[in-house]
């Protein structure tokens, strides 16, 4: 309870600081983005994030959020925003790391549009390090809303919910450039659960003879070329070459290949 109050507090006295915190974000492929963060040579370690993280209008929505951690110890995973302290015989139940959109900072925001508020704090014990000055925040999904090609992914303090504090009290700015994460959908049949295995005409988990001619067509061609065929293209680089082959052939005349190919891939694949 008290921890949590903490943090909470935090947020709300803060005062201003001339140190910097750097934000980064990576286009990881199939539409996901790292968010990582590094502190070089601040006096004291961050205590609570809070971001705005966008991509453009019109361009893509935020769709999901992974890869975070939560509770206490030596990570940020502490969600100021969405704590429920309902029950104070019962651990604290942390949500989130996205804003309610009916926080103040956090309006008309929130999964299935293009802004999220991400709201990040520690709650390390006096015996823990606490945690380490760079690593990873989450990693966010995305979907097409209209546009090709990539969208950009803005990211900056968001000062209405305290914006970046350090264990000291302070706010620091913090300094990223974004990054671009590349939404343009492969082809149908890159969804198929056993195009990656050879399935290239897509008939229920079988490697046949359609299969074959669906190959030999292909073989030897690459992205851009009249012959090219992404369905051939197992190994989803872009060409159908020797890689591709050996795919296929340890999979001709299967008719239970496993149905576990991940969907979609970098595309274009060049």
């Amino acid at each position: 309870m008290k921890r949590s109050l903490f943090v909470l507090m935090a947020l709300l006295i803060a005062t201003p600081a001339l140190g910097t915190v750097t934000i980064t974000c990576i286009d990881e492929g199939q539409k996901v983005v790292r968010i990582d963060y590094q502190v070089v040579n601040e006096p004291a370690k961050v205590r609570a994030f809070a971001l705005d993280v966008s991509v453009d209008v019109n361009c893509a929505i935020i769709t999901d959020i992974n890869d975070y951690t939560s509770g206490e110890g030596n990570q940020y995973g502490i969600y100021p925003g969405t704590i429920d302290l309902s029950d104070l015989n019962s651990p604290p139940i942390w949500g989130t790391p996205i804003a309610p959109s009916s926080d103040p900072g956090a309006e008309d925001t929130g999964l299935g549009t293009n802004r999220v508020i991400l709201e990040m704090g520690s709650l390390y014990e006096p015996n823990l390090t606490g945690p380490p000055n760079s690593g990873t925040l989450c990693r966010l999904k995305f979907q097409k809303a209209g546009a090709s090609g990539s969208c950009h992914i803005t990211i900056v303090a968001e000062t209405t919910r305290g914006g970046v504090v350090l264990e000291n009290g302070t706010t620091v700015s913090i300094v990223s450039t974004g990054c671009d994460v590349n939404i343009e959908e492969g082809p149908d049949c890159w969804s198929w659960l056993g195009q990656c295995h050879g399935d290239s005409y897509g008939n229920d988990l079988k490697v046949d003879i359609d299969d074959f001619y669906s190959f030999k067509d292909a073989f030897g061609s690459s992205f851009g070329g009249a012959t090219y065929d992404p369905c051939p293209d197992s190994d989803r680089d872009g060409d159908v070459d020797i890689d591709d082959f050996y795919i296929f052939k340890d999979a001709f005349i299967v008719t239970d290949v496993p149905g576990d190919c991940p969907t979609g891939g970098t595309w274009p694949p060049f």
